[in-house]
């Protein structure tokens, strides 16, 4: 089966997705033992072999309801425990128990609310660079937006005058379309330019 584009790059992004995902333990129905972020040393898959989870329980793909008995956990004892697999017992606080009357909920940890948004989630995964030096003179909230873009194209030297559209390969006449006087730069435009020098 050939996946879509989007679908390559959702996967891609699962894994950073994944740590923003944390779960309140209820009866352990919806939980993954070994892939969910249930316990301090978890996801366990990340920090334990796959043999270490296997001890308790069957397979890597088994849920965390697996380990409890009468809202107890179920931890492996005996020569069976080791050394791995019994850190991750001495880490379970006392007061961390399940809960078998509710079911899990899972905490979107990167929001105060603790609930999903896109907002938040794009934050996570994009990165934006600082805000340059000239941001508040070309953006601003009454600003002309076609105005703002030219500007900011100015700025960042990638407004196409005629001396760039040259450097590109284009055939074009090289002289300003305003005065004819002289090449079209973009300091001819905002600095030599005779109504530039006027105002």
């Amino acid at each position: 089966m050939a996946w879509s584009w989007n679908l390559r790059m959702v996967m891609m992004l699962r894994d950073i997705a994944w740590e923003c995902i944390n779960v309140v333990v209820g009866n352990g129905k919806q939980t993954s033992l070994g892939y969910d972020d249930w316990h301090d040393v978890s996801p366990s898959i990340k920090v334990f072999p796959p043999a270490i989870i296997q001890l308790f329980s069957s397979t890597n793909e088994a849920k965390l309801s697996s380990i409890i008995r009468n809202g107890e956990w179920a931890w492996p004892k005996g020569r069976m425990l080791r050394a791995e697999a019994l850190a991750m017992v001495q880490a379970s606080p006392s007061y961390f128990l399940p809960k078998p009357d509710i079911k899990d909920v899972f905490i979107w940890k990167i929001d105060p609310s603790s609930i999903f948004s896109v907002k938040s989630a794009l934050k996570k995964l994009s990165t934006y660079p600082p805000n340059v030096s000239w941001y508040k003179g070309v953006w601003g909230k009454h600003y002309v937006l076609e105005h703002s873009f030219i500007l900011m194209l100015t700025c960042r030297r990638r407004l196409a005058t005629t001396n760039m559209l040259l450097s590109w390969g284009m055939e074009i006449d090289a002289s300003c379309p305003l005065c004819k006087s002289a090449n079209e730069t973009l300091s001819h435009l905002f600095f030599c330019y005779p109504f530039s020098t006027m105002v």
